[in-house]
C-alpha cells in the first residue's frame, strides 16, 4: 500500500508508516525541516545521541528552574539499526517541493492508496485547491485520513501580500535612483546615437545595433539576426503562493470534502491534542482536533 504524507515535518509519521509495512512517501516545502530530517534519517548514528534544552529560550510560566533548563535527548530510536531489524518494513522516501504543484499534476494521477494529512490542512491558503489535489494523486477508493485543528496559517497575511508594503518602498527607491541615472547619461546617449531618417532606424553606436521602429525589432548588425522582444510567459498557477485566502469551519471543511468526490465513513472531533507543549508548564494550550477519514469515490 503506498501512503502519501503531505505537510511531512521532520518525517516522524512517514518513519513509522515505513516500519509498519506501508511504502510512504513524504513531502515538505521547508528546507529548514528537511535538512534536519535527512540527518535523523540519514546520518545519525543511534539514539539518543543529542542534547537539546527546548524550553531555554522561554522564560514565562516555569514552575521552577529545573522544569525550564530541563534538556532531552534525540532522536528517541536508532532509525538505521529499528530498520535493520525490522523483516517487512515498506519503501520510505521524501519529495521537496509544492505539495499542489508536484501531486496536482497529470504524472501523479491515481497513485496513492492513502493520504494521510496531520496538522496540514490548515496550511492551505485555498483549501478547495488542497482537496483537489489530494483528489487527483489518490486512486478510486482510496483514504483520506485526516488529523489537525483549524489554526489557519494565512488568515489575516494572505500568500501575495507578505512584505508588500516593504517591495513597494524598494520599487520606488530603485525607480529614483534609476532616473538620476538616466539623468546623467542623457548627453552621452544623445551623442552615441545617429538617427537614419532615411530609413527609419536608429543606430546605437555603443552597441553596433539597429532598432527598426516600424516593426519594433532589434537588429544585432554583427550577427545579423533579428530578435523579437518578447516576455517570457507566466505561469499559470504558482501553487500555495497563489494570491487570496479563506478560512473555513470545521463542519465547512467536511461539507466541501463531500462535495469535491470523497464520502465520509468517520468523524471525531474534540481530540486533545497538546503541540510543542511543556507538560509541566502553568501555561497549557492544547487543540481540540478535528479527525475524519473520507474515501474517494
Amino acid at each position: 500500500m503506498n501512503i502519501l504524507v503531505p505537510g511531512a515535518g521532520l518525517g516522524r509519521l512517514v518513519f513509522d508508516l515505513c516500519i509498519d509495512g506501508f511504502n510512504a512517501e513524504g513531502n515538505e516545502i521547508s528546507y529548514h525541516q528537511l535538512l534536519a530530517s535527512s540527518y535523523i534519517l540519514n546520518y545519525s548514528v543511534g539514539s539518543r545521541i543529542h542534547t537539546l534544552y527546548p524550553w531555554a529560550h522561554s522564560f514565562s510560566n516555569h514552575k521552577s528552574r529545573k522544569n525550564h533548563l530541563k534538556s532531552v535527548l534525540i532522536p528517541d530510536v536508532s532509525t538505521g539499526d529499528l530498520m535493520t531489524h525490522t523483516e517487512e518494513s515498506g519503501d520510505m522516501s521524501m519529495s521537496a517541493s509544492d505539495f499542489l504543484l508536484l501531486y496536482g499534476s497529470k504524472k501523479q494521477q491515481d497513485r496513492f492508496d492513502a493520504v494521510a494529512t496531520v496538522f496540514f490542512l490548515d496550511t492551505a491558503p485555498n483549501l478547495i485547491r488542497y482537496i483537489e489535489t489530494v483528489r487527483n494523486c489518490l486512486k478510486t477508493g482510496g483514504l483520506l485520513i485526516n488529523v489537525g485543528p483549524l489554526l489557519w496559517h494565512f488568515e489575516r497575511n494572505a500568500p501575495g501580500s507578505h512584505g508588500r508594503e516593504r517591495e513597494e518602498r524598494e520599487k520606488e527607491i530603485a525607480i529614483e535612483i534609476d532616473s538620476g541615472k538616466e539623468k546623467e547619461q542623457e548627453n552621452e546617449n544623445e551623442k552615441a546615437t545617429e538617427k537614419d531618417k532615411g530609413k527609419g532606424k536608429e543606430v546605437d553606436k555603443g552597441k553596433g545595433k539597429e532598432v527598426d521602429k516600424g516593426k519594433g525589432k532589434e537588429v544585432d548588425k554583427g550577427i545579423g539576426k533579428e530578435r523579437e522582444q518578447e516576455k517570457d510567459p507566466k505561469p499559470t498557477t504558482w501553487g500555495i503562493a497563489d494570491p487570496g485566502s479563506v478560512e473555513l469551519t470545521d463542519d465547512e471543511v467536511v461539507a466541501l470534502v463531500e462535495e469535491l468526490g470523497f464520502s465520509i465513513e468517520k468523524r471525531v472531533f474534540g481530540i486533545q491534542a497538546p503541540y510543542i507543549q511543556d507538560a509541566n508548564s502553568m501555561l497549557q494550550n492544547t487543540y481540540r482536533a478535528s479527525h475524519w477519514v473520507a474515501r474517494k469515490k
